[in-house]
């Protein structure tokens, strides 16, 4: 699937933005090979709150261009609700943005924000069965954090984000709140877990952004791409709780 025009914007802009990043650790530059595995497009489970296929494509949509509005941003306010700031109020508030109001079911759980969110989605049943992640899916990470602070590894639903693109070597560009960085446009490719960065048609690019917080990796020194870190996606827009009427206002700090 070819990414809108709008999409299309951030993965330029996200190709912009990790050429000023500093990242510690071992860079190496591969040419882009064969994928380590070919993409399949398994159907996914129906969820409980179904809808057509256009008003489907629509809100996904809604919630694509939602969370390229809040790139940069450094305070979220949607129709006068502030956000936290973390990986969490980034998907509250584009889904806010979106018309899609997940506050009271937020709310109705216990647990961190992520694994509010990673419940929710197991509830109404649209945790996705595909290879690859798609625009509008929200991405969940176990171990980006030493959460418990016990200097071991386990650490699970640390982190989330949110799907804006994927290219044709599977490079996903994903809006979320870096802990350095605030709220960017970063990527992972899953065709090649491994890979921080590529050599392409283009020049060096980066396919897995560094996941793990530079003060944790330690603990498991091989394991820091967004790739290593990856758990699971979901559809999240496929349901239909709280108001169904987007936004257009956004107020924030730059």
């Amino acid at each position: 699937m070819n990414p809108p025009p709008s999409v299309r914007f951030l993965q330029i802009l996200c190709v912009f933005l990790m050429g000023f990043q500093a990242v510690a650790g071992c860079t190496t530059a591969f040419a882009l090979s064969e994928p380590q595995q070919g993409v399949r497009d398994t159907p996914i489970a129906s969820p409980t709150n179904s809808m057509n296929p256009g008003e489907l494509e629509e809100r996904r949509q809604r919630v694509v261009d939602a969370a390229g509005s809040l790139v940069g941003r450094s305070r979220i306010e949607v129709d006068g609700q502030r956000f936290p700031w973390d990986c969490t109020g980034v998907v509250l508030a584009a889904y806010s943005i979106a018309g899609i109001d997940l506050s009271d079911e937020f709310a109705d759980r216990v647990g961190n924000g992520v694994a509010r969110l990673y419940e929710i989605a197991v509830d109404h049943n649209v945790l996705s069965s595909r290879d690859e992640p798609q625009p509008g899916d929200l991405l969940f990470w176990d171990d980006t954090f030493d959460r418990s602070r016990n200097g071991r590894w386990g650490d699970q639903l640390t982190h989330v984000a949110i799907v804006v693109g994927i290219d044709e070597h599977g490079t996903i560009s994903f809006v979320h709140h870096n802990y350095r960085r605030g709220i960017v446009v970063e990527t992972m490719n899953l065709r090649y877990p491994d890979v921080h960065m590529a050599e392409t048609d283009n020049g060096s690019a980066v396919l897995n952004s560094p996941m793990r917080m530079r003060r944790d990796r330690h603990i498991q020194p091989e394991s820091w791409l967004a790739s290593h870190l990856y758990r699971d996606a979901a559809e999240l827009y496929r349901i239909s709780p709280g108001r169904t009427d987007p936004i257009a206002v956004v107020t924030a700090s730059e």
